[in-house]
């Protein structure tokens, strides 16, 4: 089910700014799902619709309109869940959503209807049906197959010719199996390497066929070059280092994980004193401006920006700058260099080029989005 919001401009002005300038974040207003409600992640499709996960369904915003896709227990083509997990577009154009309690969709532009799969009663490792219903990261590989990352069942493979999904995941009768059970994060490198992040360190899946041997990297408080931390929420392999390694971003801070050296390189941000979850680093998104090149990280403590080249971080707080919470839950750049800001107090915004920003307001005469239009 689907609803449409109208949309007004706003034409304000905000002032190019380089990277060592201070910044102002603006912030959706009208909305009360978009200010007030948490937004768990964003995505940009190749055709520039901008989408939004959100605890209260699935936003797409076109430029002119935001329409709302929520379950509709009557419609089996509608969204199974409506608290949105995590977003990604496959090569067909495809935009396929992990919900926190209903499955993995898949949604087809066209027809704008959702195909929904959900975990089966009974979890053999080969299966009509997920693992499990919290997806938290969604992938396909270089050979058209999907990874699905899940909260609490391990890594499932979804082959879409076949219908089928494979399970990775440890059980009560084999614990010494090295197989990840608690799956943040998933992408795979230009080499075709494929990088679990989990709560119990760094994964790779080592493809063998059809099957899958695990390799873990974990904290190790003797070695300065061990993961910074066991739980790891994001990670990016940036243009800049690609074949060198990519970036990790754990609960103390980011990584650089050197592969040739298998060897974790720490930037650790200067910690807020009495917030334990101030360096949790969960999204990154770099940016490169007049040859220079810097890190937007999400923290749980408030916006971070890092200087790769200095090492230097700058943090903004609740109530700095325009931001509305410290609870950072994601950060997308968008094609315009726009940067989407999601946290658990709505979804703000930061253009270091347009001269405008937009306000979202709901039109009075919609009482209620669940209502098709």
């Amino acid at each position: 089910m689907k609803a449409k919001i109208s949309i007004i401009l706003i034409i304000g002005v905000i002032h190019f700014l380089s990277f060592a300038q201070d910044i102002s974040f603006r912030k959706l207003s009208g909305s009360d799902i978009l200010t007030s409600g948490t937004i768990f992640t964003a995505l940009q499709d190749r055709q520039g619709f901008l989408w939004f996960g959100t605890d209260y369904g699935l936003f797409r915003y076109d430029g002119r309109e935001l329409v709302v896709y929520r379950n509709d227990p009557d419609q089996p083509t509608s969204i199974s869940d409506n608290t949105i997990w995590s977003l990604y577009e496959d090569r067909q154009g495809m935009i396929w959503v992990g919900t926190a309690n209903g499955g993995l969709n898949r949604f087809d532009p066209i027809s704008e209807q959702f195909t929904s799969w959900t975990a089966s009663p009974n979890i053999h490792p080969v299966g009509p049906g997920l693992s499990d219903n919290s997806i938290t990261s969604i992938l396909e590989d270089h050979e058209g197959i999907f990874w699905i990352g899940t909260y609490k069942g391990g890594l499932n493979r979804f082959d879409p010719s076949s219908q089928s999904f494979y399970h990775w995941f440890k059980t009560p009768a084999k614990p010494y199996v090295q197989n990840p059970l608690y799956i943040t994060c998933l992408f795979e490198d230009r080499f075709h390497n494929f990088w679990l992040g989990c709560y119990d360190g760094l994964y790779q899946a080592v493809r063998k066929g059809d099957s899958l041997h695990f390799r873990q990297w974990t904290h190790n408080p003797e070695n300065p070059h061990s993961l910074s931390y066991n739980h790891i929420w994001s990670m990016l392999e940036s243009p800049v280092d690609s074949g060198r390694g990519f970036w990790v971003g754990t609960f103390q801070g980011v990584d650089f994980f050197e592969i040739s050296s298998e060897k974790f390189y720490r930037h650790l941000p200067p910690p807020v004193p009495g917030d334990p979850f101030s360096n949790s680093i969960s999204s990154i998104e770099e940016q490169r401006m007049n040859g220079a090149r810097i890190f937007w990280l999400a923290s749980y403590g408030g916006l971070l920006r890092f200087d790769p080249l200095t090492g230097d971080f700058r943090r903004w707080r609740y109530q700095e700058n325009g931001l509305t919470s410290n609870r950072i839950i994601h950060v997308m750049r968008d094609r315009s260099n726009v940067l989407w800001i999601a946290t658990n107090n709505g979804l703000h915004f930061f253009s270091p080029r347009w001269t405008k920003f937009t306000s979202w307001t709901v039109d009075p005469a919609i009482k209620n989005i669940q209502d098709p239009i």
